[in-house]
């Protein structure tokens, strides 16, 4: 049985929104059982995915926006949506860590790394077995994806909250998918790619922050011109949260964020820091960078070879005084919003530590 949540602390909203997704998981494990033990196993493997970590921002958001929004003291009503957009962060981290040929998430072996350990005595062909175990993944995604739009649907408003939010998350998604497909065409479309900035509005700000600040609002009866606001908030803490990760995933402590730090200069992704080196980098700076950016094979001294030319060139600090300055104009905004002193409040101080997070 869950818990009623007054004024809950992102701890809080963290814990109850796990233990309602392990509830559903669970459930749904029940069933895959009924068919066949490898379709079981792969709910297993999501169960462990959703209890290895995961910081639970976006329920936390849509909670923090219904509670400012509504008036209303617990979030009961809206539950399910809690973990409607942390099943959908789920889902986009399975799929991502295919795309970016990652099998590790949380310091843990992903969906496609464990599966592929599963795989290892009855597939001898490695191409083979990275081939099965990404379909193996692909499809606990799809799965973690139609739960969360089975949860979105159980929510306790009215139709037309109901009919706006169910908008509001889908949109989120299709935003989310473009940003990706833009993310991920980067590293080869040269000077006909996307910039930094719009993959980072389109691939991060859309769903982490403006869908959950929005959605809160909708399942409350919020008017537009609300919904609008917050998209603004939304897109500046967005587009700063995803600067962070660019800086953490090349220059984090492994150990911390559970992820390689070369992985993002392996895929040669187009990010902000690297769109300022391209134009302010000497050519001694750019031959560094050169032998590990989009280069598979490179070893462990190009890359860090690579992040001291990053260094060097000033990108870095560049990325630091743009997250600076996204995150002054974030609070200006969240002042405007007219919610209770306490939600600004809790709202401001998200602002601030999310942001400057160290995983």
């Amino acid at each position: 049985m869950l818990r009623t949540l007054t004024h809950p602390t992102q701890a809080m909203i963290a814990d109850t929104t796990r233990q309602l997704m392990v509830e559903r998981i669970k459930s749904q494990q029940v069933r895959a059982a009924l068919i066949h033990p490898d379709y079981e196993s792969l709910w297993q493997l999501i169960d462990d995915f959703v209890q290895a970590g995961g910081k639970f921002m976006r329920p936390y958001l849509l909670a923090l926006s219904y509670l400012a929004s509504s008036g209303k003291e617990s979030v009961d009503d809206i539950l399910p949506a809690l973990g409607a957009v942390e099943l959908l962060s789920r889902s986009l981290l399975i799929h991502d860590d295919i795309i970016d040929r990652d099998d590790v998430r949380y310091g843990a072996r992903n969906v496609s790394g464990q599966r592929s350990d599963e795989y290892q005595e009855i597939i001898s062909d490695e191409r083979d077995r990275e081939h099965f175990a990404h379909s193996a993944a692909i499809l606990a995604g799809d799965l973690t994806l139609s739960l969360a739009h089975q949860l979105l649907a159980e929510c306790r408003v009215s139709a037309d909250r109901l009919l706006e939010a169910t908008y509001i998350f889908n949109e989120g998604i299709f935003r989310v998918a473009g940003g990706e497909l833009l993310d991920t065409e980067s590293s080869f479309r040269g000077q006909d790619a996307a910039s930094a900035t719009l993959i980072a509005r389109e691939k991060t700000a859309s769903y982490s922050v403006c869908m959950p600040l929005k959605l809160g609002a909708a399942l409350a009866g919020e008017p537009s011109d609300r919904l609008e606001q917050l998209d603004r908030v939304g897109m500046l803490l967005g587009e700063a949260y995803q600067l962070q990760d660019d800086v953490l995933g090349t220059f984090g402590q492994e150990s911390v964020t559970g992820k390689s730090v070369d992985s993002d200069l392996r895929e040669g992704k187009q990010t902000y820091m690297i769109e300022y080196f391209s134009e302010h980098a000497t050519d001694s700076q750019k031959q560094s960078l050169g032998r590990c950016l989009g280069v598979s094979e490179a070893a462990s001294a190009d890359f860090e070879a690579g992040r001291a030319a990053l260094k060097e060139s000033g990108a870095l600090d560049a990325v630091e005084l743009r997250i600076d300055s996204l995150i002054e104009a974030a609070l200006g905004e969240i002042v405007q919003l007219g919610w209770p002193d306490e939600h600004i409040d809790s709202l401001a101080d998200f602002a601030k530590r999310s942001v400057r997070r160290q995983k």
